[in-house]
């Protein structure tokens, strides 16, 4: 029995309306990435000219900065941020942001959407990881190159290690879950939840990483529309990356100590334990999750806009364009 309150007109003319919101949100989003790759060509490109005519002075000294390791790897990164975000936020402007409601969250429950973010990672990784290493074997390539992570802790200085640990969460954070998700939200949690989490998956431009920052992405995504504080969403984020950052520290040791053997063997573990202790949490709440709606009007679902909010000029540009870089780490990089 069709719905009696369904009006064609007014479906189409909504979805319009999600169109220009996403693709406004998109075209936002494809300037991140765009402007931020263009900076780091720049930095590079000064650096050389620096080192061609062998400057010297204050330019000797901005070339030993700009081929510093820390520089190279994490310093160029911030600088980026700094230059670019003014410019992506200035156009996410052009649509309105719902400031939400604060709510506190018990500790008990922060608990657990950590260790549910760390077993979804866990999980996704793996999966990311296999089809790396079955994307090798045919293509008879090294699954290092896949991942540029990689490249980013060959040189594991405090800058590096503060930026991945900390800076790093706190900018995707900031961008991610209070500047976009706050812009999504009257379209309704579930929408805003998806579309934020698979562009902050997207986002890091390689197979390894998109999968599990989507998982990731999704969970903060709730705590972002169940708490409207961002101060849970970064202090989650920075302890899943210090967690990590932690790990490479204790791997990357030369010396092997009674400690560094212990440690060794606990980690597969509570690996282990955070999979499994991530699958029940899940299965115990997922049926008791409640997604609020938007402002959509009377007689319109979800599912009269969802595919509008993806098939949009800013969306799909940004979509292809980081599949087209997760290509590039796969098969060329």
């Amino acid at each position: 029995m069709e719905n009696s309150n369904y009006n064609w007109s007014q479906v189409q003319e909504y979805r319009q309306e999600v169109k220009h919101i996403c693709s406004v949100l998109g075209w936002s989003l494809v300037a991140l990435v765009l402007l931020t790759q263009i900076a780091g060509i720049l930095f590079g490109l000064i650096g050389y000219l620096l080192s061609y005519y062998k400057v010297m002075g204050v330019g000797a000294e901005l070339y030993k900065i700009l081929n510093s390791g820390w520089f190279s790897t994490a310093g160029a990164h911030l600088l980026a941020y700094a230059l670019v975000l003014p410019v992506i936020f200035a156009v996410m402007e052009h649509v309105p942001e719902v400031v939400p409601e604060k709510k506190r969250m018990r500790p008990g429950k922060f608990f657990m959407f950590f260790i549910l973010i760390m077993g979804a990672g866990y999980i996704l990784n793996i999966v990311g990881n296999i089809l790396n290493i079955i994307v090798a074997a045919v293509t008879n390539r090294s699954t290092y190159n896949m991942n540029p992570v990689n490249n980013l802790f060959e040189s594991l200085n405090p800058v590096v290690i503060l930026y991945v640990s900390v800076l790093g969460p706190v900018i995707e954070e900031y961008i991610f879950r209070w500047k976009l998700l706050n812009r999504l939200r009257p379209l309704g949690e579930k929408a805003a939840i998806l579309f934020s989490a698979l562009m902050f998956g997207l986002m890091h431009g390689n197979l390894s990483q998109i999968l599990y920052a989507t998982a990731i992405g999704v969970v903060l995504g709730y705590v972002s529309v169940k708490t409207g504080r961002l101060k849970y969403n970064c202090i989650l984020h920075i302890m899943v990356n210090s967690y990590s950052t932690l790990l490479l520290l204790m791997m990357s040791r030369k010396t092997i100590t009674i400690s560094y053997l212990l440690a060794a063997r606990a980690v597969p573990v509570v690996t282990l334990g955070m999979i499994i202790a991530s699958i029940v949490i899940f299965c115990v709440n997922v049926k008791k999750t409640r997604l609020l709606p938007g402002n959509w009007p009377e007689g319109i679902e979800y599912r009269d806009f969802s595919s509008a909010m993806y098939l949009n000029p800013g969306t799909v540009v940004f979509i292809v364009l980081n599949l087209l870089l997760a290509g590039y780490y796969l098969l060329l990089a």
